[in-house]
């Protein structure tokens, strides 16, 4: 019971991994690109947004990239710390 618990979230955890890191590949194209990528994202936005009808801004530029590579790194900073206190603390 246990093992398959922790090995449910084990595949919870690379799935929002590789989410990620589909999104964060989708986004360094589009800048690249200079155009902002609709099909997914925004798409999926609307459907669940309601009756309200929100307009979104084009926010696909270089400083969104900027921005991403700073959570992630920050992100791996944090994550890493976490892992190696754990270990130290076994």
């Amino acid at each position: 019971m246990f093992t398959t618990i922790v090995l449910g979230f084990y595949a919870l955890f690379f799935l929002s991994l590789s989410f990620t890191i589909y999104l964060y590949i989708r986004l360094v194209v589009a800048v690249r690109k200079g155009k902002m990528s609709q099909n997914g994202s925004i798409n999926s936005g609307h459907a669940i947004q309601g009756r309200i009808h929100v307009d979104y801004e084009e926010i696909t530029d270089a400083n969104a990239l900027k921005e991403i590579h700073w959570f992630l790194l920050i992100y791996l900073i944090v994550k890493s710390t976490g892992i190696g206190w754990l270990l130290l603390s076994w």
